[in-house]
């Protein structure tokens, strides 16, 4: 190949002829869990998903802080399962409907309905729990 000199290569050029340059890598995902806005959306990602896991969560709660990233964490490994987030002081009414009385609490629904639940930030209850139910 005739690669021409430095000085006329476009800015960033990798000196490789564009079919020989490796593909880009796909855009990051900053947020794979998803916070719900709303009653009739909450209701929307359970009908459309046969799996979701729910973090009732508070901007204020310590614990749900400290168990954030471990949530976060697990949206990427257990590809089967839908992840969201509901704040229960911004979407009071699908926190009423949960009956959330303490946070954190996760909640499992397999095919719309409620399967399991995990009140408190216990890491390893967590992952049984998404792994108990996500098959």
């Amino acid at each position: 190949l005739n690669t021409p000199p430095p000085s006329q290569l476009p800015p960033n050029s990798n000196h490789l002829h564009p079919s020989l340059a490796p593909p880009s890598p796909p855009p990051l995902t900053t947020m794979p869990v998803a916070y719900v806005k709303s009653k009739s959306e909450f209701d929307a990602v359970i009908a459309s998903n046969p799996r979701v896991v729910v973090d009732f969560t508070a901007t204020w709660c310590g614990p749900c802080k400290a168990i954030a990233p471990l949530f976060e964490q697990f949206s990427t490994e257990f590809d089967s399962v839908k992840f969201i987030k509901v704040d229960v002081d911004d979407v009071k009414e699908v926190a009423a409907a949960a009956g959330i009385t303490a946070m954190p609490t996760f909640h499992f629904y397999k095919d719309g309905k409620k399967a399991a639940e995990l009140v408190g930030a216990n890491k390893e209850q967590l992952k049984a729990l998404i792994s108990k139910n996500a098959a």
